[in-house]
Formats: C-alpha cells, structure tokens, sequence
C-alpha cells in the first residue's frame, strides 16, 4: 500500500485510461515479485491486487487496509471458532447459531473479504472441526519432493508455486548481489539506480531457452526497459 505512489510514477501512469489490461496484468506481476515472496498469509491473489491497482488509478489514495490488530480476532479465527465448538461440544442446531451470531455481529467487510459468502465461512468452520475431531479426515499423501537441482531446470514462476521460499531466496540474492556501495539497486545493463526495488525486474544472464538455469551466478536485475528490450532479442 505505501508503495502504491511510487510503483505507479515508475509506470509513469498518471489516471485510470492509462492502465490497460497489459499493464494491469504488468504491475500485478510486479507487485508479486516485490511484495508477496515466500509462504504468506494472505497469499498473493491477482485480482484482488488489480483491483487495489484500479482504485487507486480512480481515487489516488490507497484503499483501507485492515491488520488483524484492527479487529476482533476470536470473531474471524477459524482454528479458534471450531476450538469454541468442540469444547463446549455444540449440536448441530447450536452449532448453526453460534455461526449466524459470529457472522452477523463481525465487521461484515472484513468477514466478505476473507471468506467471500456465509456458506464459504460455515464451510471452512466444519472443516476445521473435522480436522479437530477426526484423526483420519486429513491423510497424509506422497508429495514430490525438487531438489535444488531440479528446480534449477524451471523458471522463478514455477519455483515460487513449488517452493514459494527458494524463490524468495533467489530473488533477495540477486538484490543483494546487484547493490552498490552506498545501497542503491543497480540496473546490469543501463545502470539505472534506485533505492527500492520497484523499478527492477530479476532476469536470467542465459536465458532459459539457451540453456540458462534458475541459480544464483545466472541472475541479474534489471529496469523494466532493459528487460523489455532484452526479450525483444
């Protein structure tokens, strides 16, 4: 959110008739590889990251954001409504109640925006009581396991979706390998210089499809201009 003014000055977008659905589409990326790196909760949704990019086109500010510290925990805490439900081991119907009272007495923008409907929140509920209350309702399953050999073979997109923190990794050590003397951010290409990362993309020295791979010694950052003009080639 604090970085809303500045992401859109680099952009160089100045009101909503210059934010295309190529460039919406642009900035959203962006705003992924600089803010929501590695396992995160809430996790990075692209729409909802278009919409923050379209109101604030439309209103210049940057729309309510609320913290958890902003509003009554026990009322949206899932783990601790089902907690709540076993404990005092509610029936069906006492259940459902409970449920309408929490739903109806939250902050009812709040209550939407993480869980969508009210069936949505009753669901998530019952499942957290099953998982509570029934040893066999989660079973573990074999999940693929990449090492960083493997992953080396995939672009940082299809890493961050295996493994969103070896992404992470990745991207901070390119940061911080592309940094000069006094903390500036350095474009390898045009030397273009900045502070904070926005204006950066991280690129691949070799390009995957010249046989590059996803390690450190074969990244760089650069402005988005150079990276544009880099993959017009």
């Amino acid at each position: 959110m604090d970085s809303l003014e500045q992401i859109f000055a680099d952009y160089e977008i100045n009101d909503e008739e210059d934010l295309s659905e190529e460039i919406l589409s642009d900035m959203a990326e962006q705003c992924r590889t600089l803010f929501f790196l590695g396992e995160m909760i809430p996790p990075y949704e692209k729409k909802d990251i278009i919409w923050i990019l379209k109101y604030y086109a439309q209103k210049e500010v940057a729309p309510t954001f609320y913290t958890f510290d902003d509003i009554d925990r026990n009322k949206l805490d899932v783990s601790a409504i089902a907690k709540t439900i076993c404990d005092e081991d509610m029936g069906p119907r006492r259940r459902a109640e409970y449920l309408s009272e929490l739903w109806e007495s939250a902050d009812s923008n709040i209550m939407k925006t993480l869980f969508g409907r009210k069936v949505y929140f009753f669901n998530n509920v019952d499942n957290e009581v099953n998982r509570l209350t029934r040893d066999d309702f989660y079973e573990e399953e074999e999940n693929v396991r990449y090492g960083k050999k493997e992953l080396a073979e995939m672009s940082l997109h299809e890493i961050g979706r295996i493994n969103p923190d070896y992404e992470k990794e990745l991207k901070d050590t390119a940061y911080e390998q592309a940094r000069d003397a006094k903390g500036n951010y350095v474009c390898a290409i045009c030397g273009k210089k900045n502070k904070t990362r926005i204006p950066f993309q991280v690129d691949h020295i070799i390009p995957m499809n010249r046989g590059g791979k996803s390690v450190p010694e074969n990244l760089q950052i650069l402005c988005r201009s150079c990276n544009a003009k880099k993959g017009d080639h």
